[in-house]
């Protein structure tokens, strides 16, 4: 049973945890929208009504505190029932994507016709293509971070029961950042890293460890050369060094 203290020693997992609900959090909305507005493509691509329409108008519109701007096309149609209709375009762009005048198919549904759209492909595609790319930015590397603290707390609790022991030489403690994961949290404060070699007899080969990224500077709190490390003894790449002696890390939440 872990006691207090190790179980609040500096530990990357809470970080993981961070990462992996931020980024849950902003991309699940992303994917439900794209995922609604591609159902809904779809389905006035399946079930709705066609007309032409004629371009009336190119709206301008100026992103703030930006020297361009974009077009959005106004369409005039009439339904089949002799209602005319007005409607903008979902997608904005340049003004040669459209121009004044021009003939365009409209897809509109007979219950709500000011519902209308475009019939191109980038009228259709282009919000769901763009909000489904972006949710996957943002989803893959939670998948990733997610299966990263679970592996981590699963090695850990394996080594635990069934790993060896070892006294590993410590050669270096510094702000150097080994691994990707490494690299990721290291803008949230976990830049310390500790190094320590040991020779395994058994082969004559020396392996090095790197400890999990710390959120302090260690070295006035290891005492001696060496560190402990719980080691695979059938794999020495998986590893856990043995920072539990370190005083508790208080992490902001």
């Amino acid at each position: 049973m872990r006691t207090r203290d190790q179980a609040r020693r500096p530990t990357v997992d809470p970080v993981f945890r961070l990462l992996f609900w931020t980024l849950t959090v902003m991309g699940l909305p992303m994917l439900l929208g794209g995922l609604y507005m591609s159902y809904r493509s779809l389905d006035l691509l399946i079930t709705a009504e066609r007309a032409q329409g004629q371009v009336v108008e190119m709206t301008y519109s100026r992103r703030d505190s930006e020297d361009s701007g974009s077009f959005t096309p106004r369409v005039r149609f009439q339904t089949r029932d002799g209602r005319e209709i007005v409607f903008r375009a979902t997608v904005s762009g340049g003004p040669s994507a459209f121009h004044r005048g021009e003939a365009v198919t409209v897809l509109y549904k007979p219950e709500d016709p000011t519902a209308a759209e475009i019939y191109s492909f980038w009228q259709l595609a282009f919000v769901p293509l763009f909000l489904l790319g972006f949710s996957g930015l943002l989803l893959v590397p939670s998948v990733l971070f997610f299966g990263r603290g679970r592996r981590s707390r699963r090695l850990a609790a394996r080594l635990e029961r069934e790993g060896r022991r070892i006294e590993a030489q410590v050669i270096d403690i510094g702000r150097f950042t080994p691994g990707l994961f490494a690299r990721l949290t290291r803008p949230m404060g976990f830049s310390w890293t500790v190094r320590a070699q040991w020779l395994d007899p058994g082969c004559n080969r020396i392996h090095i460890f790197d400890s999990d990224p710390l959120p302090y500077d260690p070295r006035p709190h290891i005492k001696g050369e060496t560190v402990g490390v719980l080691i695979d003894p059938g794999n020495p790449k998986r590893y856990r060094m043995d920072l539990a002696g370190l005083p508790p890390a208080e992490l902001s939440p």
